[in-house]
C-alpha cells in the first residue's frame, strides 16, 4: 500500500518529510505500507493543508510550530481526541474538549506539527535561560508533557498507530522490546576519607533519618577493613541474555560532577572484559563539558576506542547534559551515530513522546541528521527521585509504567552499577526490578 502525503506547506517541506519518514519507519507501520510526499501513484492520498478534497484524507495545517513565531510551552494546549478505545493528545494553540480524532476523512488537528514538536524538542531548543535548571536543561516540571501529566504515555507512538489505523491500514499491536543500558561513572565508592565525609554531607542533606548514615558508616568500615568493593557488581549485573544491551563508560572530564574512571584499575578492566564477553555494545559516556566542546568529546572517545580496540559509535551524555543548539553537531563531528540522552533526570517517562528510535532534527541547521536517538525512558536514579527513596513507591511507579507500556513502543532502561549499592542501603527493590526486566 502506498500513501501519498501531499504537502501544501512548501516552505516547511524538510520538517514535513522528517515526520513522514518517522511514521514510515515506525515499528507500528507494516513493511508493506509506504508513506511519502513524493510518490506519483498511490492507493491513498492525504492532503496536508490546502483544501479538503473528495476521496482524500485531510490533515489541517495549524502553522503554529511551522511558523516564524516562537511559541512558549505555556501557550500551547494538549487537547484530547478519541479513536476507538485510545486517547490521543494534540499540541494546539487553542484549547477544546470532547473531540473525535477523525470525522468523515478529516483529521481534527495537525498531526504533522504535533509529532514534529515532540521529536525535534522544539520547546527545549527555544527555552530561554531563565527557564532552565542548574543543569542547563529546561525545567522538567514546565515541559509540555510533564505539565499536562502525559510524560508516562508514549503520546507520539499512540498517535502514529491511530493515524495509520484511521487511514485503513491493518495493524497489530507490537510488544514493546526492552533495551538494557548502563552508565558507568563510578567504580570506587570511597576514594579517600574526604569522599566519605562528602557522602555524609550528601545523605544528611537529602535523606531524613539516621538509618542511611548508619548504613554508610557500616559500608565504609567494610571497605576499609574487609576490602569490599560495593560498586563492583559487574559479574552479577552484566547479563548474558541475547537482548539489545549497551554500556557507556565515563573516561574523562574535569568539572566537579565528573568522576573519570581509572582505566588502569582492576575493576575497570574487568568491566570491559565482561562487557565484551557478554555481548554488550560499548559506548562513550561523554563528560559534563563535552556538550559544547567537540575536541574534548573526540579525545575521550579516542581514549576509550584505544582501550577496547573498537570504533565507538554510541553515546549518552553525562547528567544527560545536552544542548539542542550545539550538542547535535558535536556528536556528528565526533562520529557518533546513535545517542541515548533524551530522558528525564528526575522522572521516568517519554521526554520526546516516544520510546522508539528516531533521527535527531537539527533545528539550528534546519535539517534531519544521521544520528539515531534511542530515548531513555526508565533510569534508576530517576526512580530514586520520583519515589523519594521509598521502597513501595519505587516498585509501584516502575511497575505501573512498565505494565502500561507493554505494547506499541520501546523501553530503554538505564541502571548504574553504583545504584545497586545505594538501593540496598535505602531498602529499595532495584535488584528485583532489574531481574524482572532482564527476565522479560
Amino acid at each position: 500500500m502506498k500513501i501519498l502525503v501531499k504537502n501544501s506547506l512548501v516552505n516547511f517541506q524538510k520538517k514535513v518529510d522528517y515526520v513522514v519518514d518517522f511514521i514510515n519507519s515506525h515499528p507500528s507501520c507494516p513493511s508493506q505500507v509506504t508513506l511519502s510526499t513524493e510518490i506519483s501513484e498511490s492507493d491513498i492520498q492525504i492532503n496536508y493543508g490546502g483544501e479538503e478534497l473528495p476521496n482524500s484524507f485531510y490533515i489541517p495545517s495549524q502553522q503554529v510550530i511551522f511558523s516564524n513565531t516562537i511559541h512558549a510551552t505555556d501557550s500551547l494546549s494538549a487537547n484530547k481526541y478519541l479513536w476507538n478505545d485510545a486517547e490521543i493528545f494534540s499540541v494546539e494553540k487553542e484549547s477544546n474538549k470532547g473531540n473525535s480524532f477523525l470525522q468523515n476523512k478529516s483529521f481534527r488537528f495537525d498531526i504533522i506539527e504535533t509529532i514534529f514538536f515532540h521529536l525535534s524538542r522544539y520547546e527545549e531548543f527555544h527555552c530561554k535561560v531563565e527557564g532552565k535548571d542548574r543543569w542547563d536543561t529546561m525545567k522538567e516540571e514546565t515541559q509540555f508533557l510533564v505539565k499536562h501529566n502525559l510524560e508516562k504515555k508514549p503520546v507520539v507512538d499512540i498517535l502514529v498507530f491511530c493515524f495509520l489505523e484511521a487511514t485503513g491500514v491493518t495493524l497489530k499491536q507490537q510488544q514493546s522490546p526492552i533495551r538494557i543500558t548502563h552508565d558507568i561513572d563510578l567504580i570506587t565508592k570511597f576514594k579517600s576519607p574526604l569522599s566519605f565525609l562528602r557522602f555524609n554531607a550528601y545523605y544528611l542533606k537529602n535523606f531524613k533519618g539516621l538509618n542511611p548514615i548508619r548504613q554508610l558508616w557500616r559500608s565504609y568500615g567494610r571497605c576499609v577493613f574487609k576490602n569490599e568493593r560495593p560498586y563492583d557488581v559487574f559479574e552479577e549485573m552484566l547479563i548474558e541474555k541475547a537482548i539489545d544491551k549497551e554500556i557507556y563508560f565515563l573516561v574523562g572530564g574535569k568539572t566537579k560532577v565528573d568522576t573519570p574512571l581509572k582505566t588502569d584499575s582492576i575493576i575497570f578492566k574487568k568491566a570491559i572484559r565482561l562487557s565484551k564477553e557478554r555481548g554488550y555494545k560499548i559506548g562513550i559516556h561523554p563528560s559534563y563539558a563535552t556538550w559544547k566542546n567537540s575536541e574534548m568529546l573526540k579525545k575521550e572517545k579516542k581514549l576509550l576506542e584505544d582501550i577496547i580496540d573498537e570504533e565507538i559509535t554510541i553515546s549518552r551524555q553525562h547528567y544527560l547534559h545536552f544542548s539542542f543548539d550545539t550538542t547535535i553537531s558535536i556528536l556528528q563531528a565526533a562520529g557518533i551515530r546513535q545517542d541515548s540522552t533524551i530522558g528525564y533526570n528526575r522522572l521516568i517517562g517519554f521526554r520526546a513522546g516516544t520510546g522508539v528510535g528516531f533521527r535527531l532534527y537539527d533545528l539550528k541547521a534546519d535539517k534531519t541528521t544521521d544520528i539515531i536517538e534511542k530515548p531513555l525512558v526508565l533510569m534508576d536514579s530517576s526512580l530514586f527521585d520520583e519515589s523519594k527513596c521509598k521502597a513501595i513507591p519505587f516498585f509501584e511507579i516502575a511497575n505501573e509504567f512498565i505494565n502500561a507500556n507493554m505494547f506499541g513502543t520501546e523501553l530503554t532502561c538505564n541502571f548504574h552499577n553504583s545504584r545497586f549499592d545505594d538501593a540496598q542501603m535505602f531498602g529499595l527493590p532495584q535488584q528485583e526490578l532489574y531481574t524482572q526486566l532482564t527476565n522479560g
